[in-house]
């Protein structure tokens, strides 16, 4: 038969009276040097070395043959023995037993220094027994008896049988100083000195908590103080005026061009005045018929050019580092909060004398760091709900918000002062008491079989007719997107711009007969685009000769312009998302009555298990009652982490956070939460781009010209611009011009950096530069941009996107999960064996109990250790102490008997109430232990092993001798009484009343064998059978 139920008729102690009761305490030099430990740091060592002491000496005694009355003794023992089967005592008997043992009066005999002695030495020997181990084998029953015994010589004679039998199972008390129930453990010291550690604590844990929030907020709005203030106050390079300059007007080249046109018409005149100077003077004709015209000697005049230069490098001027940095200027950071500015000194930071973008970059990394330092101390909850589907386990997880303030503290903390004087085993023992003696009594029941109930369904085909149901259900979805865009620009750009002034000259020569007498000359020349000039002579010789030179002057200025620009953007979007889910449920019910010769009715009926159940006593046990706490806690834990292996499904954190409340320091938890990917970092908070230009080798004539434009990503504005400039030049009047958006300046000699603030440009900023009087240069361009809100937003909103995607995906899989499971669950057998479940909550319930007995947790137990193999082997030393002290604790109790009644959830902790209510399991009894806040058990002790566990619970140490007398404290002094009383009934379960039937319901249906309705009727007994 299987036990129902158990249940106790339990009830205090009977209050025994005092003359049952042998004290132990008398004034002995032992007993007073017990009394000096009480107090002591290690009361114990103390207890066992005076106890060792007095086992060194005479007193001691070992065994009663060292009694100086024990001759005198076995006779007296042998005298009561009979008397104690009389049902009536006289006092005359009682006073001849005496006397025939001892050979005196009563009066005499107490008297005597023996017999004061034997029983002075009895005292002081059972308790040294009883503080040493090593002295548990000694025979400490034998020395019971006898001192009862003995102690009846000073006592009223008992008039009964009964009575004496009384006075010989009399209890002994332990003097108050032997009880170390306090000073051993020193529970209320260690409890409060353990309460002031963790109150303190958790006093620095949330001081160090708040601290920290408290500089994470600061920092937070330290970061956003700088981003706000004015950027039209960044530092800058300040700008002079430059007046500019002209070349002196002799060198000009229209000056030049008018000199040179005096000069050839000077030159000009000459000739002609050479010329008709010759023709004055006459010419040898050999030919008198022609005329010789006289040869005019040509001369080239050349228009001198600029002056000719080596080129030369300008004046260096150092730069300071300071002036260089992306910093505001001073005073700005008056626009800064006083808690601000304490944060960035604290620090050593400042906005005016380092890097915007290196400050803000540091504040945001700390940030980070207390983060993640602060998810650490408030250790983030979460709260599970626990249902089964079949045999699968389904965890629903929801993270709970950090708290900071007030956390519990997981460290424990042992005394200083505490000495193990064996590690192997504990040494502790718990606050446990008995509760009293109860009748145990325990219900078992038998199953008898199972019968048909009430009817469940009635099925009805006609003849002829068929039924048959199908359900079919089938979900696929499929997405896939893919873009792709490219864009590919090219666009040259180049200015130059030279200015050349240049001289050409073409000579031609006509000789020329002529039979009349002439001559002439005609002389003609342009010097620049508007300057002509002629001149002319006759002469009357017949003969004449002619030459004339050509002489052009020509100011030119050639413009190139050639423009390279090349922009390739290549835009590559690929969002290929492919889900597929596909869940087919099938159910076909068919029920054929075609080929039937009548109509069918299936009649199904409800199942009932039938049992007997019987109610067996199994006598009066001393009972302990404890209160555990959530005694399925550990079971709920082990059970999470035993399915880690198997089909665990668990529901994903619901996604409830809107697109602006995503930021750069939780953006990474909810990747990891739904395993998000394709998620690219926050765009940083500023970025720099670059522009330079390099060029040379013209000659004294050649200027520089170049303009172009700087692209700016997406997102970003430009607020600040550093622009340097290196150059050969050819005179100090050197100067580059620079234009960059709106800002424009002038570098003249020595000057190199430029900063200067810029207005936000967003896309692209034109840059252009002139140069004059330079020879070589190299220009280099920095732009600083800051992201701009709406990029972070676009941020904000693209990964909440990926993140909801990646969240929905979750759900998907959770949700087919489910529903694979729910639809398999009809052909798995819900649960675990209910016996099984069963054993599981005793060894549950054992284990706690024994924890509260013993005050440990089951640390110190390592009999098994690795060999130098690397295999599991048995530790000896550590074997030899923890074999007896688990032999002791199953032993001495009644495990198998142990009874509890569970309390409902709102006793356990707070933060598991949820989890407790969700959890789900078939076994409404294993259901009911995993929710329960609190349990009360009730253990019996094992027949027999009442006085070891008393032992044990005033000594802390296991009784490992023979049997043990009842020596114990005013606690357990009535029950020992009761059960030296009851000592000689039998153990045995014994039958109580006569047994009854139990039926019970279940979710089975049958289906009777035909199509008649049940019917019951009453046999001759009175019971109600199927008919």
């Amino acid at each position: 038969m299987e036990s129902i139920f158990k249940f106790l008729l339990h009830r205090p102690a009977v209050r025994q009276e005092e003359n049952l009761v042998i004290n132990l305490s008398q004034n002995s030099n032992y007993q007073a040097e017990l009394a000096k430990s009480i107090g002591k740091d290690n009361p114990r060592e103390i207890l066992k070395t005076l106890s060792n002491d007095f086992v060194e000496t005479k007193n001691f005694v070992k065994s009663t043959l060292e009694l100086k009355v024990y001759d005198k003794l076995i006779i007296f023992q042998s005298k009561l023995d009979e008397l104690s089967k009389k049902a009536n005592i006289t006092s005359d008997e009682m006073k001849n037993a005496v006397k025939d043992s001892f050979g005196s009066t009563v009066a005499t005999v107490i008297k005597d220094n023996d017999y004061i002695n034997s029983i002075k030495n009895l005292k002081d020997s059972i308790i040294a027994i009883k503080h040493l181990q090593e002295l548990h084998e000694k025979p400490i029953e034998e020395l019971t008896n006898a001192l009862r015994d003995l102690e009846l010589l000073g006592l009223n004679f008992p008039k009964t049988g009964v009575e004496l039998k009384k006075y010989r199972k009399r209890v002994l008390r332990l003097p108050s100083q032997a009880d170390l129930k306090s000073v051993l453990t020193q529970r209320e010291e260690e409890k409060k000195r353990q309460e002031e550690i963790e109150r303190k604590q958790l006093e620095e844990k949330k001081k160090e908590i708040q601290e920290k929030a408290a500089l994470y907020s600061k920092l937070k709005n330290a970061i956003k103080e700088i981003m706000n203030l004015d950027y039209g106050n960044l530092e800058s390079t300040p700008q002079k005026a430059h007046d500019g300059f002209i070349p002196p007007k002799e060198v000009r080249p229209l000056n030049v061009f008018m000199e040179s046109i005096q000069r050839m018409n000077t030159l000009g005149q000459l000739e002609i005045l050479n010329a008709k100077t010759q023709i004055e003077k006459g010419v040898n004709v050999k030919n008198p018929t022609s005329p010789q015209t006289p040869l005019i000697e040509s001369k080239t005049i050349e228009i001198q050019s600029k002056r000719q230069f080596f080129t030369g490098v300008g004046e260096f001027k150092p730069v300071s580092e300071l002036s260089t940095l992306f910093r505001f200027k001073v005073g700005t950071e008056k626009n800064l909060s006083e808690n601000t500015l304490a944060l960035l000194k604290e620090r050593k930071l400042s906005i005016t004398e380092m890097g915007i973008d290196k400050i803000i970059a540091r504040l945001k990394y700390e940030m980070e760091d207390l983060a993640n330092e602060l998810e650490l101390l408030t250790q983030t909850q979460k709260t599970n709900s626990i249902s089964r589907i079949g045999s699968t386990l389904v965890v629903t997880s929801i993270p709970m918000k950090s708290m900071w303030g007030y956390l519990p503290t997981s460290e424990v903390f042992l005394s200083p002062n505490f000495q193990f004087i064996d590690n192997r085993i504990p040494q502790t023992k718990g606050k446990a008491a008995p509760s009293g003696l109860a009748d145990l009594i325990i219900v078992k029941q038998q199953l008898k079989g199972y019968e048909g109930r009430d009817v469940a369904h009635i099925e009805n085909i006609l003849k002829g007719e068929l039924k048959s149901r199908e359900h079919r259900r089938f979900n696929q979805t499929i997405n896939d997107n893919l873009i792709e865009t490219e864009t590919i620009k090219t666009e040259e750009k180049e200015l130059e711009t030279t200015d050349r002034f240049e001289l050409s000259r073409e000579a031609s020569k006509t000789i020329q007969e002529e039979a009349a007498l002439k001559a002439g000359l005609t002389i003609s020349g342009s010097y620049g685009p508007t300057v002509s000039f002629s001149a002319s002579a006759e002469g009357s010789l017949s003969t004449s000769k002619e030459e004339s030179t050509k002489i052009a002057s020509t100011f030119s200025k050639s413009v190139t312009q050639k423009s390279v620009e090349k922009l390739t953007e290549r835009i590559l979007q690929s969002n290929r998302i492919i889900i597929t889910t596909e869940v087919e449920e099938k159910n076909i019910h068919k029920i054929d009555n075609t080929g039937g010769s009548g109509h069918i009715s299936g009649v199904y009926q409800w199942v009932e298990k039938v049992y007997e159940a019987q109610m067996f006593n199994y006598g009066m046990r001393m009972m302990f009652d404890f209160m555990i706490p959530e005694p399925g806690a550990y079971l709920v834990a082990a059970m999470e982490k035993a399915h880690a292996s198997k089909l665990v499904i668990q529901k994903p954190v619901e996604f409830t956070l809107l697109p602006n409340q995503i930021t750069e320091t939780n953006y990474n938890f909810w990747i990891h939460a739904y395993g998000a990917a394709g998620i690219t970092p926050p765009p940083e908070e500023y970025l720099t781009k670059s522009f330079n230009y390099n060029a040379g080798g013209g000659d004294e004539k050649a200027d520089y010209h170049h303009s172009g434009i700087i692209q700016i990503d997406e997102g970003y504005q430009a607020i600040q611009a550093s622009v340097g400039v290196v150059c050969n030049q050819w005179s100090g009047n050197r100067v580059v011009d620079m234009v960059i958006g709106r800002r424009t300046h002038r570098f003249p000699d020595g000057d190199w950096l430029w900063i200067t603030n810029l207005n936000d440009e967003k896309e692209s900023i034109p840059v252009g530069f002139k140069t004059n009087d330079v020879s070589d240069i190299a220009l280099a361009l920095e732009v600083k941009c800051q992201r701009t809100s709406r990029a972070y937003k676009k941020w904000q909103l693209e990964t909440h996107g990926k993140i909801m995607d990646a969240y929905k995906t979750k759900v998907a899989d959770y949700e087919e999960k489910i529903a694979a499971a729910e639809m398999s669950a009809g052909v798995e057998i819900q649960g675990k064996n209910p016996a099984l479940n069963l054993e599981i909550m005793k060894d549950e319930l054992k284990k706690n109990c024994i924890t509260i007995l013993t005050d440990q947790h089951y640390n110190l137990f390592n009999s098994i250790e690795s060999s130098s193999y690397g295999l599991p082997q048995i530790n000896l030393y550590e074997n030899e102490a923890e074999g007896p002290y688990v032999r002791f604790f199953e032993q001495a109790f009644e495990w198998e008997h142990i009874t509890w009644l569970t309390y409902p959830y709102f006793w356990g902790r707070k933060s598991k109430w949820e989890e407790k209510i969700a959890y789900d399991d078939p076994d409404p009894l294993f259901n009911q232990f995993i929710k329960a806040g609190y349990c009360r058990v009730v253990v019996p002790v094992r027949l027999g092993f009442e006085g070891a566990v008393d032992h044990f619970m005033t000594f802390g140490e296991i009784w490992n001798g023979g049997p043990l007398p009842a020596i114990s404290n005013e606690l357990y002094l009535p029950i020992a009484n009761e059960l030296a009383e009851r000592l000689d009934q039998p153990g045995d379960e014994i039958p109580q009343g006569d047994p009854w039937e139990v039926r019970i319901p279940t979710n089975l249906v049958k289906l009777r064998a035909d199509d008649q309705l049940p019917n019951w009727a009453k046999d001759v007994n009175g019971n109600w059978v199927p008919s």
